[in-house]
């Protein structure tokens, strides 16, 4: 159950964590990303380190957005989304940064084959190179273009729809939907070259849903 705006605005008023972000959707970033919020749109996921610098009660907020930034195109309150329980550390403890509680688990806990190199790349900007098992697509490396738009044609008195249409399309220069049409398996519009590397610009004609797939990390 999500808990209302006052509940949060009364009980839950410190400072925002930092946030250590070390993958999306099960792909190691390159580095840790350092942020204090995280941007979910429909069917991704985040995986986040945390450093808390008491014990006590942390909240995790669900923020407020706009109209135009919700799926449901209808403006959201924030609201409260669960509660982290942190229990005090061993006395005499000391805090360590989340970039030094990296490297302390590192030299801990990796092969002593790797251990230099891990700790390395931490303390090169948090560098997650020893992890990263798909390398960095370059700009330079593109070949190509492609340009798509998602539309849903809503039922209505001159479509005479008895359901919503799912409709695919080229985009133009314009920005306009270019023939769309509903998704056929038995008809290949894109033919790439395998192996190869190609920018897309994906547009949504209807509702902020934006593109995604649940098959494959991404």
């Amino acid at each position: 159950m999500k808990l209302g705006p006052s509940i949060v605005e009364k009980y839950y008023t410190g400072e925002e964590l930092v946030q250590g972000s070390v993958a999306m959707d099960g792909l190691t970033r390159a580095n840790v990303i350092t942020q204090t919020q995280s941007i979910q749109q429909p069917g991704y996921r985040e995986d986040l380190l945390m450093v808390f610098p008491e014990a006590g009660q942390y909240c995790v907020i669900d923020e407020a957005v706009p109209a135009n930034s919700s799926i449901t195109a209808i403006a959201e309150s924030r609201r409260l989304l669960g509660v982290v329980a942190v229990e005090a550390a061993a006395s005499g403890t000391k805090l360590l940064s989340l970039q030094d509680q990296l490297i302390a688990s590192a030299n801990a806990n990796m092969p002593a084959a790797i251990k230099g190199k891990v700790v390395a790349n931490l303390q090169n900007n948090m560098s997650l190179a020893s992890f990263v098992w798909h390398k960095t697509i370059e700009k330079k490396e593109g070949q190509g273009t492609q340009s798509v738009g998602f539309n849903i044609e809503l039922p209505n008195k001159t479509n005479k729809l008895k359901k919503p249409l799912f409709q695919v399309g080229t985009v133009d220069t314009s920005g306009n939907l270019v023939k769309p049409k509903s998704y056929d398996p038995d008809v290949v519009d894109k033919v790439l070259t395998l192996g190869g590397v190609d920018e897309w610009t994906l547009k949504s004609f209807l509702a902020n849903h934006p593109f995604h797939i649940h098959v494959n990390p991404f």
